[in-house]
């Protein structure tokens, strides 16, 4: 029997580990939700995650690592294993089929962009109709053995009732033209959570209790900020180069560059994902180096200083230092 959620209704389930069997198998197009719902169980469970990509990794290999212990490896319990691109998994389902006892034996997290099951199936599987007559055998007998997770759009009044909820908690208004063009200018909840920090961030900064559409208009459209990007050009040493576009986000946008690019820099520190790690452990000085210079390059800019003048001189000061 099939065993399928939607992503709300179980995100109330996370509340006790019992209700969580694995495989998960994740798919639908709010993908900030599912990104979301894995931290919760990743915190539900204490767990570390390992990261994949199955256009890169075979399952193969994957269950290599579920099923050989290995003294050079984390413990195993203690891991979920987190496979992207789900779908290429299921164009194979003999060789899927064969893999089911490892997969039920660890902590796989399954994550597809494409539709397992279509969504009119589900929506007479929440009626409670018997969809297995419409799907294939052979992947109703995967599917049968995965907790699945379907993740629906979010429909538009919802979104608004969830943004209003976030500024009141801070105690800050918005505007109807304001909800209306924050709805209209992003894409997913990704970047709406992006946006809502910022313009949250802007309104305690400036002590603005409502904001109106043309604060949208001036922090939120046209902003582009590629992080790593960025970072690369310090790792990489070219400093001239990281200034200027480091300046150019700050122009944009002062109120949302230096509090990104800190958190960003956290995670790596932290070791969040798998990447994060590799690039901490290869350029641990300089992480750590740029993320003070950052805190320091904060603290004057509210001081009224030149952001330009100041990147340059912390810059050769922490460089100096190492002289």
């Amino acid at each position: 029997m099939l065993k399928i959620h939607t992503i709300s209704n179980f995100r109330k389930l996370l509340k006790n580990k019992e209700n969580i069997t694995f495989p998960i198998l994740f798919y639908g197009p709010e993908e900030f939700l599912i990104k979301d719902t894995i931290d919760k169980i990743i915190k539900l469970f204490n767990l570390k995650r390992k990261i994949y990509f199955l256009s890169e990794i075979p399952l193969e290999e994957i269950i290599k690592n579920l099923s050989n212990f290995s003294l050079f490896e984390d413990d195993q319990e203690n891991s979920v294993y987190i496979c992207f691109e789900a779908e290429k998994a299921f164009e194979n389902i003999n060789t899927l089929k064969s893999y089911l006892k490892y997969l039920k034996q660890g902590k796989v997290i399954f994550i597809s962009k494409e539709d397992i099951i279509p969504p009119k199936l589900l929506v007479y599987y929440f009626k409670g109709k018997d969809i297995s007559a419409y799907i294939k055998k052979e992947l109703l007998e995967i599917l049968s053995d995965f907790l699945i997770i379907y993740s629906p759009k979010i429909k538009k009044e919802k979104i608004k009732t969830l943004i209003l909820q976030k500024f009141s908690k801070y105690k800050i208004n918005l505007s109807e033209k304001a909800l209306e063009k924050l709805l209209e200018i992003t894409t997913d909840l990704f970047s709406l959570k992006n946006e809502t920090d910022k313009l949250i961030l802007y309104a305690l900064e400036t002590k603005k209790k409502t904001l109106d559409e043309n604060d949208i208009e001036k922090l939120c459209v046209g902003f582009d900020f590629d992080f790593w990007e960025t970072l690369n050009l310090y790792l990489e040493g070219d400093y001239k180069k990281f200034i200027k576009y480091f300046e150019k986000a700050y122009r944009e946008n002062p109120y949302l560059s230096i509090p990104f690019y800190l958190g960003r820099l956290k995670n790596i520190i932290k070791g969040k994902t798998s990447y994060d790690k590799i690039i901490f452990q290869r350029y641990k000085s300089k992480v750590l180096k740029l993320y003070s210079l950052l805190i320091d390059l904060d603290i004057f800019l509210r001081q009224e200083y030149n952001l330009r003048f100041l990147l340059e001189r912390l810059i050769f000061e922490k460089e100096k230092s190492n002289l």
